[in-house]
Order: structure tokens, then sequence, then C-alpha cells
């Protein structure tokens, strides 16, 4: 049973260090110090599960890399095959009159008709593989929304550590709390920005996808390479942000044992 409304929690003196407890916030019971330990053990294995959650995101990223390094080259075959394709034709068939100009355009037309079957095959590669990326579930969609529940379960973690200060008797000024704080509000930023570049990622991925299906899209598969191109660089920055997260959440979690192993 939790006490009246600004009633004193029980001090409890834990290795010379004395936790005293007011109403709101946590009620000690005479092992209460124990119960403070539990809780900030808690937050630590939370962080833990955090760390182990962003290597399979971090995987999932890698991955979605792949798959648009290959869709847009795939894409970029295509395109320098049609040309050369017809480029080639062109300079084998044709002399310099304007009229054997206009038989060699044809005939060159003609010959890019034979290989039409594979650049086409080409480019619906690129888009199995881009489609695969945007759909539900897919290689954008499942680390975007992944990063999203991480932010928040960190976030969790954060505010309930920061509860236990006033117990723990740390100063507003403490080193070690500082660090703890710069270490968490770095993680924090890195989620954002690797959830917003994610998201930017998917909707290029979804432009591009939007070409493909085009029936017309012949003549705008070059400008969907493009937007691919940008899309990989938007996903390379939310790998770069996903370290950054992960490499501030090591820290964080180190500095909370040291906090405890200081102060508790």
């Amino acid at each position: 049973m939790c006490p009246p409304p600004r009633a004193r929690a029980p001090r409890v003196n834990r290795c010379g260090v004395t936790i005293e407890l007011e109403w709101p916030g946590w009620w000690l019971e005479p092992d209460g110090d124990m119960a403070l330990v539990r809780r900030v053990d808690a937050v630590v294995d939370d962080l833990v599960d955090i760390e182990d959650q962003l290597q399979h995101i971090r995987w999932c990223v890698e991955l979605a890399v792949r798959f648009l390094l290959n869709a847009a080259g795939l894409l970029a075959d295509s395109t320098d095959a049609a040309e050369d394709l017809f480029h080639g034709a062109v300079a084998v068939v044709a002399p310099d009159s304007p009229l054997l100009q206009a038989s060699a355009n044809a005939a060159a037309r003609l010959a890019a008709g034979v290989f039409a079957g594979p650049l086409a095959a080409a480019v619906e590669g690129a888009e199995a593989q881009v489609n695969h990326l945007c759909a539900t579930g897919g290689l954008l969609q499942v680390p975007m929304r992944d990063v999203g529940i991480l932010d928040s379960a960190h976030t969790n973690a954060a505010l309930r550590f920061g509860g236990c200060a006033p117990h723990i008797r740390v100063e507003p000024g403490d080193e070690l709390w500082w660090r703890w704080r710069r270490q968490r509000v770095e993680a924090t930023i890195a989620a954002k920005e690797a959830y917003l570049r994610l998201g930017h990622a998917a909707g290029l991925a979804g432009e591009a996808l939007d070409v493909l299906r085009s029936p017309s899209r012949g003549p705008q598969v070059e400008e969907a390479e493009e937007v691919l191109r940008e899309a990989i660089d938007h996903v390379e920055m939310a790998r770069e942000a996903l370290d950054v997260m992960d490499t501030a959440v090591v820290l964080e979690r180190l500095a909370i044992l040291e906090i405890m192993d200081t102060h508790a």
C-alpha cells in the first residue's frame, strides 16, 4: 500500500549513502535499496535489449542497400545496353548520307527490338527488387518501424532511470550524470535521424517503383535509376546514424553502471 500524499517513505542507508523517498515517487519498503537496484537493473537490461535489436536493424539496412544497389545496377545496365545497341547499329549500317541515315536508324530500332526482351527483363528485375523494399514488411518499412519502436523504448528507459536520480543522491552537476545525459541525447538524436533517413529512402524507392510500373516507363528508366541512387544515399546515412545510436546506447549503459557503483 502506498503512503498518503507528501508522506515520507523510510530512510534507507546503504554503503554510507542515505536514500530518502517522498511521495510522489517510489515508496521503498525496508528493503527499498534492493528495490531501487532492481529497477536500475531493469533499465540496464532494456538497454541491452535495444543494443541487440539494433544489430538486427543494421543487418536489415545493410540488406536494403544491397537490394537498392542491385536494382540501380540493373537499370543502369539496361539503359547503357539500349544506348550502345542503338548507336552501334547506326555506326555499322549508316554512311554519312542523310537518306541512308534514316534507313540506318530504322535498322537500329529493329535491332533494338530483337533485344527488347532481355532489356525489359532487366528492368522488371529491378522493379521486383524495389517492390521487395517498399512492400509492407519490406526491407525499408521494417527497419523504419523498428527504429521508431526502439526510440520509444529508449525514451522510456531514460525516463525511468532519470527518476532514480534523487534516490541515488546524484548531484545535478555530477560528471557521471552529465555523461549519461549526453549519451542519452546523442542516442535519441541518432534514432530520429535514422528514422527520417529511412523514411526519405522509402519515399524515393516508392517514386522509382511507380516509374518502373508505368506502361510508358522506357524514357524514364534512367530517371528511376537516379532516384534509386538518391535513396541509397539516405539509407547509407541511416546506417551511419544507427552506428552512432548503437555506440551511444552502449556508453549510456556503462555510465549507468558507473553511477550505481559510485553513488549507490
